[in-house]
């Protein structure tokens, strides 16, 4: 049916219409924020109640773990303590025989030393007379003494003189070339050592050369018995590394033993402890934390359910006002009419008689507007 053509009911029929899809376009928008709103509710409160259900989680398996943790770390003290004690108790007896076994070479060793005193005090030989380093200078026999010689010789030849050349404060318009200011340097160096070395020996050596021999020998001696005496310690040592029975240390073993137990058997029982947490408890706070929180997010999801409902009513309700005028109006009908204030114009200008259709009303109405 053409409305153009109508009378004063299909314009108010055409009224109605439009005041209905405008009142379910605005419930739909009512609706759908208020399902926007109660979803962000749902979720807020799904988080909060699963950060609780973390949160006491967490903190009911730290106090599980604090109440075993105290006694573990006095029970690794102890352990600790025990091995301690017995370590020591060891070093000792490791020691005491060392010093049983060393006695005769350390007693040995004090005399040769007192005798090497007592042949320095009686030529009044210089304290450098009683170095070790001197005698490989002065009396080399050996290949370490040679190895001593080389490497006192590229100290004090070499190295030393080097050191002295960057040192001094050479003129930069000196007339004399570096080669010959190097070779200077090395030059006084070298006979200053070489002349140290030559009065040394000469007042020590030169006149008390058999002292020396004997306090060489002896010091010799002395070498010899360390050596001695580093081996019966390392052996020793190794020995207690492999076997310590013989140090009586049972005591000490029972007593780490004891307390090794101790300490296991708190870590099982901690263990277990734990694992029965993971097991039980963990899902026991869940349901309670569930139970207490939950019914509220039951119930926003049950509102939020007949929200969308409702939001699919009206939306089907949108749909088919909007295809119905469509249809049937908005092929005769500027779109500008399909607004209730311009239709309440038309209806007014029916009413007081001034057109009899829809379309009269139109044109009468666009007359008034030009």
């Amino acid at each position: 049916m053409n409305i153009l053509n109508g009378d004063i009911s299909a314009l108010r029929s055409y009224r109605d219409k439009i005041a209905e899809l405008n009142e379910n376009s605005k419930k739909l928008e009512q609706v759908t924020g208020r399902l926007a709103s109660t979803r962000k509710e749902i979720d807020s409160s799904t988080r909060k109640m699963q950060d609780e259900i973390d949160s006491t989680i967490k903190k009911r398996r730290t106090a599980v773990a604090s109440s075993f943790n105290s006694e573990i770390a006095k029970a690794e003290s102890r352990l600790k303590n025990a091995k301690g004690e017995r370590n020591k108790a060891k070093e000792k007896g490791v020691g005491e025989r060392i010093a049983e076994e060393t006695a005769e070479l350390v007693g040995q060793n004090k005399e040769l030393k007192n005798n090497i005193k007592a042949l320095i005090r009686s030529a009044k030989l210089p304290f450098i007379c009683n170095i070790r380093t001197y005698y490989r200078l002065y009396f080399t026999k050996t290949v370490g003494d040679v190895f001593v010689c080389a490497l006192a010789f590229i100290i004090f030849f070499l190295l030393i003189p080097m050191a002295v050349y960057i040192l001094l404060p050479w003129e930069k318009a000196s007339v004399l070339p570096d080669a010959v200011e190097v070779g200077i340097t090395f030059f006084a160096c070298i006979v200053v050592f070489l002349l140290i070395y030559i009065l040394i020996g000469h007042f020590t050596k030169g006149k008390n050369k058999e002292t020396l021999l004997s306090i060489k020998s002896l010091k010799e001696q002395i070498a010899g018995n360390d050596k001695q005496i580093r081996k019966i310690t390392r052996s020793i040592k190794s020995h207690a590394a492999k076997d310590d029975s013989e140090y009586g240390l049972g005591a000490f073993d029972d007593k780490i033993n004891t307390n090794q137990s101790q300490l296991d058997d708190m870590l099982n029982r901690k263990n277990a402890a734990l694992s029965e947490f993971e097991s039980k408890t963990k899902n026991e706070i869940t349901e309670e934390i569930q139970a207490r929180l939950k019914p509220a997010i039951d119930s926003l999801n049950a509102r939020y359910s007949e929200l969308d409902a409702e939001k699919s009513s009206y939306e089907k309700a949108v749909q088919e006002g909007k295809l119905f005028i469509s249809t049937e109006y908005e092929a005769y009908l500027d779109k500008r009419y399909a607004q209730e204030e311009k239709i309440d114009e038309l209806l007014e200008i029916m009413q007081s008689g001034q057109a009899a259709t829809v379309g009269e009303a139109i044109k009468f109405l666009e007359k008034q507007e030009v």
